[in-house]
């Protein structure tokens, strides 16, 4: 299955739901942020190592992560 990333904007919202499509057990995660907060982010790359597990796994994992900023739609992709 290839992997979709996609923002959502004011006219494509209500498409969402049949652009969506989970594998078994899959979990979407979606935060919404005020205005001011979108001040103080910006795109970052970064890794977290948890050899005794963390928030994401209970068994040891190394964690890559890298935030997008979309500016002319006031969204954050991570």
């Amino acid at each position: 299955m290839k992997k979709k990333h996609f923002v959502i904007i004011r006219k494509n919202r209500y498409l969402f739901a049949n652009e969506l499509l989970l594998t078994d057990g899959g979990i979407l995660i979606f935060d919404v942020f005020s205005e001011g907060i979108i001040d103080d982010r910006q795109e970052s790359r970064g890794w977290e190592y948890a050899p005794c597990g963390g928030f994401w796994n209970e068994s040891e994992y190394l964690l890559l992560s890298q935030t997008f900023h979309y500016p002319e739609n006031k969204v954050f992709a991570y």
